[in-house]
């Protein structure tokens, strides 16, 4: 089983995960009137849908508020099918995201939160936070659609060799750009991430940090949005 160096795998992972963050305003009376910035910490396996959570770091409870401390996370609920955005307000070593649910909205977006054009974020404190119109800055990584999975595009596109070991080559014969390509383990823990400005027909991709086992590649354009397995020998 190949075991990549500790420093360089956690240099790349923070290079790859800190890129898409999310600009909070709202529930005034908890938080006062101050932005908060999150980003993308983790990703959640709905049902072969990953969808990415997003937090305040670092999470050093220094950021002061009408609760407190506040350290807020929004991701995508399995239990309760929607998205929330959820308070943290005691500080402790390790986040605790018990203390309150603040928003949540169900819309059915991926792989981010949608922004305030899309469904309704609902109070759900009962209107403590000022009402469903009280999140007053909702921009960045957040999504006004729904993105499909557009199976036509998929088949457009390969990826070989299959299994692998340290190189991926990925064929595009789709005609369009792709946007993202993401790799999960079967969890639906994100490990790596590639974002693209141009068209491509074939690009190569050094793999070489992933460790034996079965893997989900996500390709992300504006065509659709689908998955392949993937297996690294």
């Amino acid at each position: 089983m190949k075991k990549a160096p500790i420093l360089l795998f956690i240099i790349l992972f923070s290079t790859f995960i800190l890129n898409s963050q999310i600009t909070l305003q709202g529930c005034s009376s908890a938080l006062s009137d101050q932005d908060y910035t999150l980003v993308q910490t983790s990703t959640t396996y709905d049902q072969g849908i990953i969808r990415n959570t997003f937090e305040t770091l670092p999470l050093t409870f220094d950021q002061p508020c009408t609760s407190g401390f506040c350290e807020l996370r929004m991701i995508w609920s399995i239990e309760n099918n929607r998205w929330e955005i959820q308070l943290d307000n005691n500080p402790s070593p390790n986040p605790n995201y018990n203390t309150a649910i603040l928003y949540y909205n169900t819309s059915n977006s991926y792989p981010n939160p949608p922004s305030l054009n899309m469904g309704t974020w609902v109070d759900n404190l009962g209107a403590a936070c000022g009402g469903d119109n009280s999140i007053t800055t909702l921009t960045g990584d957040v999504q006004d659609s729904v993105l499909a999975t557009n199976l036509a595009f998929l088949s457009e596109i390969s990826i070989y060799p299959n299994p692998i070991k340290d190189i991926i080559y990925i064929k595009n014969g789709t005609g369009t750009s792709l946007e993202k390509i993401t790799i999960s383990d079967i969890n639906g823990r994100e490990i790596m991430s590639f974002t693209f400005n141009d068209y491509f027909y074939e690009k190569k991709l050094d793999v070489s940090l992933l460790e034996s086992g079965f893997y989900l590649l996500h390709i992300i354009s504006k065509k659709g949005i689908g998955t392949k397995k993937l297996i690294v020998q």
